[in-house]
């Protein structure tokens, strides 16, 4: 009967002491719930410790142990109802996780149909900037063959008058020489006259045609110039926004950065970490072989081993009980060792229990130490993926630096065209300057001509009216003085 308890009890602690605070706990916290026979062990070690004075029958202890196996039972039912807690949690957990996983392949794909539309769009923009590029192309073409079409029209102007302006010179040769002609040229002259107040008339329109086209360039030249400030417009927001794009991306590079960093630190410490609780875990069980060693040695009877294995028990099960009930423990050890062991024995096995229990406590520390930095391993790990999922973002930021590119060129090849429009103008400009000057001049002289003409015949009037008749002889000589005068007049001119 005593030896079979001793059995079960050894079966029993063997059995905690393999499921350890691994097994279903989580924190010290919990065992006043799962275990609340412990708290009543306390009161029964204290009523030993006063009984032991006394005489202790043996049917006593042997109800003691079966009421210790039954405390047994009960923990390891408490055990296995907690782990069946925990895997109900881990699949709620893992069903989060999954749900979790979706979402994020969800909004992948929604990114993705954004960046698609984004990219058409950009392509449209790019197709509407080529046709206002071609437009403008064409506009500088259709000003280039209106300037070429101005100076030919210009030139012919010019080599007109200078025709015209040559047969007035060969006219007032010819009357200079021919004093008889004089009427006879001077109504050539009058005729001449009205065919340059005709090809004066002639001219009118076309300045005014000039005119007219002019203004049409300078509303032209105003449109062009406010669609040159809203494209400017346009692209100070497109560089802010590449800015503030840029430095997202600088941001995203350096927390990425810092992560890595964290994640190789982390796993440094957790190597450490690992290699110290081997070492630990080593320590741990030289201890536990020596103290069984010492145990079989110093063994006497059936009923020390059975109170042995309680010790274990004791010492295996209860990690973080021993941390607040150690002084109970080693006053009921220290008895029962006075009496089974001499002193020496029971100092040294209760130096090797202290030594186990913190080790144990160590150790559980760890495994607490652990568990964090693999769960900041783990939030490392998902920040990575996230950086990771940050690729497309850039290779849309790169595609709008190309769009940008293409729009800075397009802008540069506007500019010109702009530039060219205005070289065009300038000489437009000064085209019709050199006209409205040459038919100035045209006019000044005719008027000249016209007043000296004048002059000469109210001249000849007044002569002929105040003097008397002459002879033919002295009026040819009178006709060769006034003829002189004519020539030098036109030859001062």
């Amino acid at each position: 009967m005593t030896s079979g308890g001793a059995d079960s009890h050894e079966g029993g602690a063997e059995y905690l002491g393999s499921m350890g605070w691994n097994g279903g706990l989580t924190s010290p916290s919990m065992e006043e719930h799962f275990y609340p026979f412990l708290m009543e062990r306390s009161p029964s070690y204290m009523g030993e410790d006063e009984e032991e004075h006394g005489d202790e029958d043996l049917s006593l202890v042997l109800e003691r142990k079966d009421k210790d196996l039954l405390l047994a039972a009960e923990l390891g039912k408490a055990l296995l109802e907690r782990n069946d807690q925990l895997m109900k949690a881990k699949d709620a957990l893992e069903e989060e996780l999954r749900e979790t996983l979706e979402m994020i392949e969800q909004e992948k794909h929604n990114m993705r149909l954004k960046m698609e539309v984004q990219e058409s769009e950009w392509r449209a923009q790019v197709a509407d900037l080529e046709s206002d590029l071609a437009e403008a192309r064409l506009q500088m073409q259709q000003l280039l063959s209106e300037q070429r079409e101005c100076g030919r029209e210009s030139a012919s102007a010019v080599q007109e008058l200078s025709e015209q302006n040559q047969r007035l010179v060969e006219q007032l040769a010819q009357a200079s020489q021919v004093e008889q002609a004089i009427t006879l040229e001077m109504k050539s002259l009058k005729e001449e006259n009205r065919d340059l107040t005709i090809s004066r008339g002639q001219f009118a329109p076309c300045l005014q045609s000039l005119r007219s086209e002019n203004a049409l360039l300078l509303e032209k030249k105003k449109e062009m110039e406010s669609q040159t400030k809203q494209l400017q417009e346009e692209n100070d927001n497109v560089q802010n926004q590449l800015i503030s794009a840029k430095e997202g991306v600088f941001q995203l590079q350096r927390q990425k950065e810092d992560a890595k960093s964290q994640v190789l630190q982390l796993e440094l410490e957790a190597q450490k970490l690992r290699d110290s609780q081997r070492t630990l875990q080593l320590q741990l069980k030289e201890l536990q072989d020596e103290l069984h060693m010492r145990d079989s040695q110093f063994s006497m009877r059936g009923t020390h081993s059975s109170l042995h294995s309680e010790i274990q028990q004791s010492t295996v099960g209860q990690n973080h009980e021993m941390g607040r009930n150690s002084a109970e423990t080693q006053s009921i050890t220290s008895d029962y060792m006075d009496t089974y062991l001499t002193e020496r024995e029971g100092d040294l096995l209760r130096e090797n229990e202290e030594q186990t229990v913190r080790l144990q406590d160590q150790v559980t520390m760890q495994h607490i130490e652990i568990t964090d930095l693999r769960k900041e391993v783990q939030r490392l790990k998902d920040l990575l993926q996230q950086n990771n999922a940050d690729s497309t973002v850039k290779q849309a930021v790169l595609d709008r630096d190309e769009a940008l590119m293409k729009k800075a060129e397009l802008e540069q090849e506007l500019a010109r065209c702009q530039i060219e429009k205005e070289s065009l103008n300038l000489q437009l400009l000064s085209t019709i300057q050199q006209k409205v000057m040459l038919s100035q001049e045209l006019e000044a002289w005719q008027d000249d001509m016209q007043i000296v003409i004048n002059q000469q015949l109210q001249s000849q009037k007044q002569q002929e009216t105040q003097k008397p008749p002459e002879s033919p002889q002295n009026s040819f000589l009178r006709r060769d003085s006034k003829r002189g005068k004519i020539l030098s007049f036109f030859k001062n001119i």
